[in-house]
């Protein structure tokens, strides 16, 4: 086990460097020898792989469109693991005047009242769980809350009911949101 694979041959993860569905887990991994018994070191890296395992066949890459209000990610919350959303890339617009932006939204244009977020910034991503979740910022990623159950929905932090103007008709572009297993 190690972190260069000049020098080893499985990750920190237990995954093989030169085949990645590989994973070698128990005591013939450790580098060196131990004077103690191996056996919780053992449990605690096959439960680190474990959770790489779940992660990778778990693991979902949405698009979500900034014209479009809450959009079904096809995840399942069970209000019990940690699961975390991470916007890889993509950017859109709000208000196509001010610009494109990321998912962390226009930090100089916080959503008004009556916007899908308020106090947050205009054009963020943001989440909920569920048709009747609370909304909470997702941004560049965030761990879902737990405690609840459902779908993961996503939506741009906009006008939705056209108070202001437009609301979703006139924005642009798309981000790319992967939700997996883990914490930040």
């Amino acid at each position: 086990m190690g972190s260069d694979r000049k020098n080893s041959v499985i990750d920190k993860e237990q995954r093989s460097w030169d085949h990645p569905n590989l994973f070698l887990v128990g005591d013939g991994v450790f580098p060196s020898t131990g004077t103690a018994n191996p056996t919780l070191t053992i449990t605690a890296l096959t439960f680190q792989a474990a959770d790489v395992v779940a992660s990778d066949l778990l693991k979902r890459t949405v698009q979500v469109r900034a014209n479009q209000a809450w959009q079904g990610t096809g995840v399942q919350v069970n209000g019990q693991s940690w699961q975390l959303a991470l916007c890889t890339g993509g950017q859109w617009t709000a208000n196509p005047d001010t610009g494109t932006i990321s998912a962390a939204g226009n930090p100089r244009l916080i959503a008004k009242p009556g916007y899908t977020l308020p106090g947050q910034p205009e054009g963020a991503l943001i989440g909920r769980i569920g048709t009747s979740g609370v909304p909470f910022l997702v941004g560049n990623q965030a761990q879902l809350p737990r405690g609840q159950q459902g779908e993961l929905q996503l939506c741009i932090n906009d006008d939705l009911d056209r108070r202001y103007g437009a609301g979703l008709s006139d924005n642009l572009g798309s981000l790319s949101v992967e939700v997996r297993f883990g914490t930040v």
